[in-house]
């Protein structure tokens, strides 16, 4: 695991213990437990500079969660 992960790991443990995130993907309602973490390098320099593709990114999720979001997960 990178050196990165454990840092970023402890930081979603933080935010799930004090109820700022929730402990479920808001997609497919897979619980924390089961959540997969992806490090690596982004093409981007700068929050500012990758907000847009962000927030598109975003938004095609929630189009996703709008149309499939009733479906019950089948593991």
């Amino acid at each position: 695991m990178s050196t990165i992960a454990w840092p970023l790991r402890e930081a979603i443990e933080a935010a799930l213990h004090t109820g700022v995130l929730n402990p479920w993907c808001g997609l497919c309602k897979a619980g924390s437990e089961t959540w997969r973490y992806e490090v690596g390098r982004t093409r981007y320099r700068t929050m500012a500079e990758a907000e847009n593709p962000l927030r598109e990114n975003e938004a095609k999720q929630a189009a996703t969660r709008a149309v499939f979001g009733d479906m019950k997960r089948s593991d």
